[in-house]
């Protein structure tokens, strides 16, 4: 507290938590030098439907992008569903494309 105090900071006693083993940040739960996602944000993607668009592929990996760093070999399990963002691509929807979004799908809600 001194440290803060000589450096002119003054903090807002409603957005402070002292001595929490516990907290969460920007989608993520921090705990005892553990950093793991945010269950609440990887409950929107179990409960994310079959894509059947580009713009649900769009968000569907937007949704997945943002824990690629808790998915071994993010970029690879995701290129068949990053194929379909490419330009002048046409949506089908194929086995690939299956098999890439369950990988996705089970890394992110086991995790």
């Amino acid at each position: 507290m001194k440290c803060i105090q000589d450096a002119g900071l003054i903090l807002n006693a409603k957005k402070c938590l002292f001595g929490a083993t516990k907290i969460k940040v920007l989608g993520h739960v921090v705990s005892q030098g553990e950093v793991r996602p945010d269950p609440h944000n990887i409950e929107a993607v179990s409960r994310f439907p079959t894509p059947k668009s580009i713009r649900d592929i769009r968000s569907f990996l937007g949704l997945c992008s943002y824990y690629r760093r808790f998915i071994p070999q993010f970029c690879h399990k995701a290129q068949p569903l990053q194929g379909l963002l490419k330009n002048n691509s046409k949506f089908v929807w194929g086995p690939e494309q299956e098999t890439s979004f369950q990988k996705l799908f089970l890394f992110t809600i086991l995790y």
